[in-house]
């Protein structure tokens, strides 16, 4: 079973780094503090919890948020749930903060093969400027996620490794102006795979008092989203230089006490 696991994580860290050659990429740190409140015989959790992501190989804030949550099993295999976030979003380098709200619905089933668990989680996430509503031209920017993670048990050993592959879809209205040739339109409405989010960690559970964990994560965005959608050709010309940032490496820690 060792084998096994260092053989998954040595395909897994080749794999983001094969995604990363030739590609700009960034540096973050996300870091989170939260609790957690088990009801009901542990059917249904409550959760807050505190984020700051940082971003600029880790030196500017990108975003602060707070994050209410709340799971419901309610068979052997299934939970459900749903969170809500209120951000303050930096937009820009010039430290512009934007305040937004995102909420999401979640579920999850989950089953175990000797000391694997695999767990497969469907999330709706839709996220919106805070004060504005759609005739002020805020639309929320909707996705689609899907996840696999793979946790395993490492018989005599407290810090349990495990590894997880997301997918989103995104659906979004950009200003594309007038001054790109093959535009007609100001607003363009966009739908397409985004980026993979692969990620690697461990976690340790601290008797009475909570949970902690470490990973890497690594996130790519695919094709050039969004301008491939939409037929920008001419807007990865030499005039208008590359098209931002397509890789982010990012480390993180968070601790959930236990309630």
């Amino acid at each position: 079973m060792k084998k096994l696991s260092y053989l998954i994580i040595t395909n897994f860290l080749i794999l983001s780094f094969s995604l990363n050659a030739q590609q700009t990429s960034d540096f973050e740190t996300w870091n989170a503090l939260g609790v957690q409140k088990k009801l009901f015989d542990n059917s249904l959790t409550l959760s807050l919890s505190e984020e700051l992501r940082l971003k600029n190989n880790s030196t500017t804030m990108d975003q602060f948020f707070t994050e209410f949550g709340i799971k419901y099993k309610f068979l052997e295999h299934w939970t459900i749930g749903a969170g809500y976030r209120i951000i303050r979003e930096n937009e820009g380098d010039d430290e512009h903060n934007s305040k937004k709200n995102r909420w999401n619905t979640d579920i999850v089933f989950k089953h175990k093969i000797d000391r694997f668990s695999f767990g497969y989680r469907l999330r709706y996430q839709s996220k919106s400027e805070s004060g504005f509503s759609k005739g002020d031209g805020d639309i929320p920017i909707q996705k689609l996620r899907t996840r696999l993670k793979v946790n395993y048990n490492v018989k005599n050993w407290k810090w349990d490794p495990y590894l997880a592959a997301e997918l989103f879809w995104t659906k979004q209205t950009i200003n594309v102006d007038n001054y790109i040739s093959s535009i007609d339109e100001e607003d363009i409405e966009i739908a397409g795979m985004q980026k993979i989010r692969l990620t690697v960690g461990t976690s340790k559970k601290i008797k009475k008092i909570g949970q902690l964990n470490f990973f890497y994560r690594f996130e790519h965005e695919l094709n050039k989203y969004p301008y491939s959608y939409i037929e920008m050709s001419d807007w990865s010309t030499q005039s208008h230089g590359p098209i931002d940032i397509k890789n982010w490496h990012i480390i993180g820690i968070n601790f959930n006490f236990k309630l």
